[in-house]
């Protein structure tokens, strides 16, 4: 038994991350096309059209692969997961048919889009690219409803209550940034592999431009991300107090940390290739190589101390190079707030140098490929950050399937006819420890004197 649920779980965890990458994906490549595209038409620029078909073509090629992954994620719940796939479809019904509405509707406005490219009025194509876009926005909020209900359930009635659940509203505002920065920084890393297949000038001068372009609004969203995910799981701590002990202090802290690394690297790369890319403005500033080693051993430091774990004991291997059960370093305030706030102000800093010297860019081809493998750099680890920060959520829930209301011990006294009907599990969960049961009540304490 242990082997089958092992086995259920793993199949559920590789089938919901892809689906979630390559959906997430087409979220954000779907804002950033419609933008790009707008931008051409008021520019009259046309490396944003090409940019905005390109896109479009990109989006084209994987719709049919979320789609199956879709599929075949709902057969998997349904027939491994049985009790708890009915039980979480009838509370929320209308969000998942209303979700799977948007998905087809954005579907129907990607394909013609893409299809009717210079073939329909250009006000009929960019509604349908908005359109498009806004399907997207409203299926992604509809699966964070029910994503968000899972780790911090409220009430079943109203709907209301159900659907703006404690952390709602921060899923969908991480989310909303995690994908175009997750966009962002997947087209800059795409483009420079083209760049390092071709030989031809233009061709090389137009994908280094999409890589610069697309920095802009990876980092830049990027920025609102550790921001954003604070608050979400501040609303996490006050709602679930639990699974928040079971992320942040228990045996699944070692996520987060990881987490806290992936980010480091999006930041310190990030800024490795502004610097890189800006050169040509500020090289004649005595200054800016100064500025530049100070501020990437500034960054350091605070990266070394963001990611520093606080429950040293739940790191693994940590015991083969400490007895040190905690690490006083690792303290959230004051030690990562001050880490997380210097990466931060140095990143908007070196992010306005950004902007304003790529205003003064005008020859693009001739950066090397040293910039563009931190861009391939930067495609992988957003990648992995994605993937991980899935992973911590779900996880954070054990052994709950819906934090408080429904564990896997009832999924498998359910599923293997233990005479309950789906109805009965959230009644006698809440027989049992409330919310704030927690199953490592020595990481709730601390987390209290923290």
């Amino acid at each position: 038994m242990e082997e089958s649920l092992l086995a259920s779980r793993l199949a559920i965890a590789i089938t919901a991350s892809l689906h979630s990458l390559f959906a997430t994906f087409i979220v954000g490549g779907m804002l950033l096309g419609a933008t790009a595209e707008s931008v051409g038409v008021l520019t009259r620029e046309p490396r944003y059209e090409r940019l905005s078909h390109s896109i479009a073509r990109t989006l084209v090629l994987m719709s049919a692969t979320v789609a199956f992954l879709g599929v075949v994620l709902v057969f998997l719940l349904t027939i491994l997961w049985p009790a708890f796939w009915t039980l979480l479809f009838r509370i929320m019904f209308w969000p998942l048919i209303f979700e799977a509405s948007m998905f087809l509707g954005e579907a129907a406005c990607l394909y013609p889009w893409y299809y009717s490219w210079g073939k329909w009025p250009r006000k009929t194509h960019l509604f349908v690219a908005w359109l498009g876009a806004t399907f997207g926005v409203i299926a992604m909020v509809m699966i964070d409803i029910v994503g968000s209900f899972m780790l911090t359930p409220g009430p079943v009635e109203p709907f209301f209550k159900r659907a703006i659940n404690p952390t709602m509203v921060q899923l969908t505002l991480h989310r909303f940034a995690g994908n175009l920065s997750w966009f962002g920084f997947g087209i800059a890393a795409l483009s420079a592999i083209r760049y390092l297949r071709t030989k031809d000038p233009e061709e090389r001068a137009y994908h280094e431009w999409v890589g610069a372009f697309s920095v802009i609004v990876g980092f830049g969203f990027l920025l609102l991300m550790p921001i954003i995910g604070f608050s979400y799981l501040k609303a996490v701590r006050f709602a679930s107090e639990g699974a928040f002990s079971r992320l942040m202090l228990g045996e699944k802290s070692w996520i987060f940390v990881l987490q806290v690394l992936l980010i480091n690297v999006l930041f310190i790369a990030g800024t490795w290739y502004m610097f890189r890319m800006a050169y040509f403005r500020y090289k004649e500033n005595p200054h800016f190589k100064r500025y530049r080693l100070i501020t990437f051993i500034v960054m350091g430091i605070a990266a070394i101390v963001f990611v520093m774990p606080y429950q040293v004991r739940y790191i693994p291997f940590a015991e083969y190079f400490t007895s040190a059960e905690v690490n006083p370093w690792g303290k959230m305030q004051p030690h990562k707030y001050i880490a997380m706030g210097v990466l931060i102000g140095l990143g908007i800093l070196n992010y306005g140098f950004y902007l304003s010297a790529l205003r003064f860019k005008t020859e693009w081809g001739g950066g090397g490929r040293f910039p563009q493998a931190l861009l391939i750099i930067l495609g992988l680890f957003t990648i992995f950050s994605m993937i991980n920060m899935g992973y911590a959520r779900e996880n954070a829930r054990y052994p709950y399937l819906i934090y408080g209301k429904m564990t896997m011990e009832d999924e498998r006294e359910i599923g293997l006819g233990g005479g309950r009907s789906t109805r009965e599990a959230p009644d006698r969960q809440r027989k049992s420890p409330d919310d704030r049961n927690d199953p490592n009540p020595r990481g709730s304490e601390e987390m209290r004197r923290r």
